[in-house]
């Protein structure tokens, strides 16, 4: 069992690696994967980091960190900060140990 980990930027997302990720939320996602992929391409930016986990090329982990900029009111300054937005291990694959990676 080969476990390959990846971590690129939406804007390095093929459609093929988009549509993988938005069937694996579909496993938990109950509003259909028409619904998941329209969110996956309105809500995510180009800059934000999506973590792969593949198990002989079949993807069976995602993890979303959105990168997002906060504007304090008192010092009117901006601070980056990661938005840890979606965690999830394919249903067959859960209980592994393998959210440890």
């Amino acid at each position: 069992m080969e476990i390959k980990i990846l971590s690129k930027k939406t804007s390095q997302l093929n459609h093929s690696e988009i549509f993988q990720i938005c069937s694996l939320k579909n496993q938990v996602w109950k509003y259909g994967l028409k619904s998941n992929v329209k969110w996956f391409y309105d809500y995510t930016k180009k800059n934000d980091i999506n973590i792969l986990m593949f198990i002989n090329s079949k993807l069976i982990g995602y993890t979303l960190l959105r990168l997002r900029t906060l504007l304090t009111q008192n010092s009117k300054s901006k601070k980056n900060y990661l938005y840890f937005d979606t965690f999830i291990i394919h249903k067959n694959f859960r209980g592994r140990n393998l959210s440890n990676f």
